[in-house]
């Protein structure tokens, strides 16, 4: 005869058992995992593509023509085929409201200090001269230094 308590343990098993069973079916039904693709065929806005075209030209030095050539409008064409490249004039456009807007953003900024200090370097190669002036302050809302090429 077994005693009563007994009879207890044989029914824990059975059931944390159906709960494993639960547990494996829940799992079964996790969503399969996806294949990695190699190209994505997500559509870039004109307007971005209108940006990055503008950073390469500024950032890398390169020449206003650049949009011009036949080889950077199939290059731009091919990676984005719904856009068009801007012309040169539009580039220069951009370039020159682009500046505009960082210059009226650093007025702002030096506008509000009470403080600034500016530097100053000077040198020549290849019979050019070069002057360059930086203006450094401190943020008054978080004392973080910034400066600004001028």
């Amino acid at each position: 005869m077994k005693p009563a308590g007994a009879a207890k343990p044989n029914a824990r098993k059975a059931s944390s058992t159906a709960t494993s069973l639960k547990t494996d079916a829940e799992n079964s039904a996790e969503p399969k995992r996806k294949q990695t693709k190699l190209f994505t065929t997500d559509m870039i806005s004109a307007a971005r593509v209108d940006k990055l075209v503008l950073q390469y030209t500024v950032k890398g030095i390169h020449s206003l023509s650049t949009v011009e050539e036949h080889e950077f409008i199939e290059l731009v064409t091919g990676l984005c085929s719904s856009t068009n490249v801007m012309s040169r004039r539009t580039l220069c456009r951009r370039i020159e409201e682009s500046y505009d807007s960082k210059m009226a953003s650093i007025r702002n900024a030096l506008d509000k200090q009470m403080y600034v200090c500016t530097t100053a370097d000077i040198w020549s190669t290849s019979k050019k001269s070069f002057m360059g002036v930086t203006c450094h302050w401190i943020n008054a809302d978080n004392f973080a230094r910034e400066s600004s090429a001028l």
